[in-house]
């Protein structure tokens, strides 16, 4: 058996333990909604007619919110909120109205907030350029005093659409899309020093722009004309007692190391001892687009496909355990797993989810074997469990 790791969704983080440890004016030609945001007549008409077939987009929302954690079987239904939302937006209108209202709606202290918006883009039809376009020029991005006034969850979640958006329209589109106002808005939330959570969707979003070429060179010399890279100063929260800044630093980190390679600094495997490690995260055992830190003790998904890894130590007898520290509250599926455990990712199968390995889940309070679940009355964990 080996240890074994399966995050799904960006709020799947953790680290295991080793041995030692421890104002602008309003518009005329628009109608203010609740955020100060601003909607279009149409897409005001489009929400009218919505309501007067017992539809009100936000009370789907908050419905698909309370109901996903209950989705858990891959063969399973979605949650009939979710399909009626998916019916929506199959016209660019109720594709908007949804998005706008997404931001507008989903809370922070929701782990699950990011799933919903991420499976609500990834089975929705795929936006045309001009579709987001149009969002963009809806929520006033242009405009950076006013953004400046919105709370913390507007920007949390437009910051997630925009990772979103970002790969599902790779290539010419992505370049399309981000043009001068998106990078200038991600790159500001970069200085949101109070505002962490900001932060670390804005760099994940960075990170998935930069999967096109054109995007990440722009990215790269955006921050090398900057007095200071705001990534160097982020990466010194990595060991923060806050766990949200604990994630912003791993992040940046990471980036530095793969994404936005900054000039004279030396990558962090490189520089760091692993002598006083036994065990580690194996980085030959390991699905694809799973982060591990240089150490090799901590690993982080921020993609919406179940990544795994296995660690570097087998037991074949007596009775063992090992401890992991939890940095963020979302879905992972912690256990162990023989060799004959397959990674299939992209078919979201992981640990727990074959007959070669046991898992359990602490936000969703499942523990895992051969794909099937039972559910236990374990507190849901929180950073720090």
């Amino acid at each position: 058996l080996l240890p074994s790791c399966f995050a799904f969704n960006r709020m799947g983080q953790c680290l295991l333990k080793p041995r030692n440890s421890e104002s602008r004016s309003t518009p005329e030609r628009r109608a203010p909604v609740q955020t100060g945001t601003f909607v279009s007549d149409a897409l005001a008409l489009h929400s009218q007619r919505l309501r007067f077939l017992g539809l009100d987009v936000k009370n789907l929302i908050l419905e698909t919110l309370s109901a996903i954690r209950h989705l858990v079987n891959n063969d399973q239904e979605l949650p009939s909120s979710m399909l009626k939302l998916n019916l929506i937006a199959e016209n660019e209108e109720g594709w908007l109205l949804i998005v706008k209202t997404m931001i507008e709606s989903i809370p922070l202290e929701n782990p699950l907030g990011p799933v919903v918006i991420t499976l609500f883009l990834d089975e929705s039809p795929l936006p045309t350029k001009e579709s987001v376009r149009k969002l963009l020029s809806q929520l006033d991005v242009s405009y950076p005093n006013f953004m400046a006034i919105l709370p913390s969850y507007w920007h949390r979640n437009l910051s997630l659409v925009l990772g979103c958006i970002a790969e599902k329209l790779a290539g010419p589109y992505s370049v399309a899309v981000f043009q001068g106002i998106v990078i200038d808005y991600l790159l500001n939330n970069l200085h949101r020093i109070d505002d962490p959570l900001v932060i670390l969707f804005s760099l994940i979003a960075l990170e998935k722009f930069a999967s096109t070429c054109e995007c990440k060179l722009s990215i790269c010399n955006r921050l090398a004309s900057l007095d200071s890279n705001p990534l160097l100063m982020l990466e010194g929260w990595l060991n923060d007692d806050n766990f949200c800044k604990r994630e912003v630093g791993f992040c940046a980190q990471w980036a530095l190391d793969n994404v936005f390679v900054a000039n004279g600094r030396v990558l962090s495997y490189l520089r760091f001892n692993t002598d006083g490690i036994n065990v580690m995260l194996n980085h030959n055992d390991v699905s694809e687009y799973l982060k591990l830190s240089p150490d090799g003790l901590e690993a982080r998904s921020d993609v919406s496909s179940f990544e795994s890894v296995r660690c570097t130590f087998q037991v074949s007898e007596g009775v063992w355990y090992y401890e992991a520290l939890i940095v963020t509250s979302g879905v992972m599926q912690i256990g162990w797993a023989t060799k004959n455990s397959k990674f299939l990712n992209l078919e979201g199968y992981g640990i727990g989810d074959d007959e070669f390995s046991v898992s359990y889940d602490g936000c969703r309070q499942l523990i895992w074997h051969n794909a099937n679940s039972v559910s236990n009355n374990h507190p849901q964990w929180k950073p720090g469990f």
